[in-house]
């Protein structure tokens, strides 16, 4: 029994030890080290704090690091100031403990912080290097260059101004205001037009934190208001408009009395319209895929097929998978396009898109589904298929290449094939006057259901080919379809075009007008839908009609692309070159 004992207490040791092993492990995941810098500009003699941060769950023992030295500056003091703070956040709490030093900038240049190293419960922990650029002291402008820069003012950064089409681009709305203000809050005055562009809000997660930045030789604070995704959808310059809020600054001022410092500075708030200028952006078009079928796909985006199942029975229905995710223009991805055998009827192709927007950038996937069902038994392959996608960072195309599948049709074994036979054989007495016939019979060719009975079939199954002909062409030849549904749209377009002529903005009926005319050349010649100039749809219309016609369309297009720079006032004009755009419509019907 005691050997017993003194093994089971053992034992218990044993876990004690595991479980507090287990313990500091998870502890030591929750631990975050990093070095902050209050300033990543200054001029040569000026100061700037370096903090050492350090983030858990809970208290941890902690050893001051010790700080190596960093070219260009020298520390004002050996010993930091340090401080400690706590805080619960829905049942998690937070602990932050720091340790700041002044350094003193001695020389101009760009320099480096090297890792600080920090001794954490015995553990060793490394911050990342961080760079800070000190300035000349005889470039610093004097105090009424600095006075003559605006207090405030509004930008919009993007990550790239010479994007290829379908490139995602990050938009920011930045706002800076000088170290003595303060922005209290902002509203949007009115929406921001990006034409031109395919636009994702990536405000749901962001919160605006201001940062020290120098623009010009003053310091500003500057901050990030808005997020927003644009993915161009056609090449050249395209415009993005000013971004207007309404934002409200608080500034802090010292008062007459300048020897009562407690009582000195005093806050003034006032309402400010801001409005960034225009932008802007070469859009270059992407260049010609060089292998694989192109999906429109552009970014880190990787695609991949599957079967929902390899065996079926016959009758049964099962689905092609494709699935496309990463970072790009999910949205605007195309499906790609398989060749199936005829043994299967296809069905229209089901999509679905989930979007992330909580990195700060889109991604996502986009899924396709297309079901087919075998007509008959048997095995049958679906060869493989290349993909080209863009990479916008590496500029050039990626190929995919999809693997082929095969699908096993059997039949199924529980099926049932058979036919009711009734036996009974029912008389009907004859009655009435007798008719007397002859006896010869006729040949069975010589009646006329005979004929019709086999006519009959042929002209049936000749007009349902040519239905189903017609319905496949239509779902399968992109270009096909939209050269058939061309009108249609247009009209529609026309239709929008009237309705939005009773709202107070007369000049949005326009822009359904350039969209129905656009839409319809584009579609009836069988180009692609964007990246079109209106002298080039003027140019398609003078190949195939002739000047008089193309000089129409040219007027009523530029009309339509420039009317936002020109007094709307009456609806009857509205109304008017809407009835001219539908008989042009008509004109270019005979000759596209």
């Amino acid at each position: 029994m005691k050997k017993i004992g003194n093994g089971m207490r053992s034992y218990g040791l044993l876990l004690l030890f595991l479980s507090i092993a287990v313990s500091l492990s998870a502890q030591d995941e929750n631990v975050q080290v990093e070095t902050t810098l209050s300033e990543s500009q200054v001029y040569e003699g000026e100061r700037v704090s370096l903090g050492i941060v350090i983030k858990s769950n809970d208290s941890q023992n902690i050893t001051r690091p010790d700080m190596p030295q960093v070219d260009g500056f020298r520390y004002a003091s050996s010993y930091p100031s340090t401080s400690t703070s706590y805080s619960m956040m829905n049942g998690v709490s937070a602990m932050n403990y720091s340790f700041t030093w002044q350094l003193i900038a001695t020389h101009e240049g760009v320099h480096q912080v090297p890792p600080v190293s920090v001794v954490i419960n015995g553990e060793t922990y490394e911050t990342e290097p961080v760079t800070i650029t000190v300035l000349n002291a005889q470039q610093r402008p004097d105090q009424q260059a600095m006075d003559q820069q605006p207090d405030v003012f509004l930008e919009m950064e993007v990550s790239d101004q010479s994007p290829v089409r379908g490139q995602q681009l990050i938009a920011d709305l930045v706002i800076y205001f000088k170290r003595e203000m303060d922005l209290s809050s902002y509203q949007v005055s009115q929406g921001w037009v990006t034409e031109g562009f395919w636009q994702e809000d990536l405000n749901e997660n962001h919160s605006a934190r201001a940062e020290n930045v120098m623009v010009n030789g003053t310091r500003y604070r500057r901050a990030v208001l808005r997020k927003h995704a644009l993915f161009p959808t056609r090449q050249g310059e395209l415009k993005l408009q000013p971004y207007k809020i309404q934002a409200n600054i608080r500034q802090n001022t010292r008062g007459g009395n300048t020897r009562d410092f407690f009582g000195g500075f005093r806050s003034s708030t006032r309402t400010m319209n801001l409005e960034s200028d225009e932008l802007t952006i070469n859009v270059q078009d992407l260049p010609d895929a060089p292998n694989g079928l192109f999906i429109n796909a552009v970014g880190d985006l990787n695609v991949s097929r599957s079967l929902s199942e390899q065996q079926i029975k016959l009758g049964e229905s099962v689905e092609i998978v494709t699935e496309i995710a990463g970072n790009g223009n999910i949205s605007l991805v195309t499906r790609p396009a398989y060749n199936f055998s005829s043994d299967f009827d296809v069905y229209r192709p089901q999509e679905t898109t989930d979007l992330d927007t909580r990195s700060g950038r889109v991604s996502g996937k986009k899924v396709f589904r297309d079901v087919i069902i075998a007509r008959r038994v048997g095995s049958y392959d679906i060869p493989e298929t290349e993909v080209a996608i863009y990479d916008d960072v590496q500029r050039r195309y990626e190929t995919v290449t999809l693997p082929g599948m095969s699908i096993d049709v059997i039949r199924d074994p529980n099926a049932q094939i058979g036919f009711v036979h009734d036996g009974r054989f029912n008389i009907t007495p004859i009655t009435g006057i007798v008719r007397w016939t002859s006896g010869e019979r006729k040949q069975v060719y010589q009646y006329w259901w005979f004929w019709m009975g086999l006519i009959l079939p042929v002209i049936i199954f000749g007009g349902a080919y040519q239905v189903k002909s017609h319905r496949d062409k239509l779902q399968y030849d992109g270009a096909f379809s939209r050269k058939q549904n061309a009108l249609n749209k247009s009209r529609q377009s026309l239709k929008a075009a009237r309705q939005s002529v009773s709202t107070d903005d007369l000049k949005t009926p326009y822009t359904y007008i350039h969209q129905a005319l656009s839409d319809y050349i584009t579609d009836s010649i069988g180009f692609p839908p964007s990246g079109h100039s209106d002298d080039e749809l003027t140019g398609f219309i003078r190949e195939k009609s002739g000047d008089d016609l193309a000089t129409k369309v040219h007027f009523l297009l530029t009309k339509c692309s420039t009317i936002r720079f020109a007094p709307v006032n009456k609806t009857e004009s509205v109304l008017t070159d809407i009835r001219s755009a539908g008989k042009l419509i008509e004109s270019l019907d005979k000759y596209l």
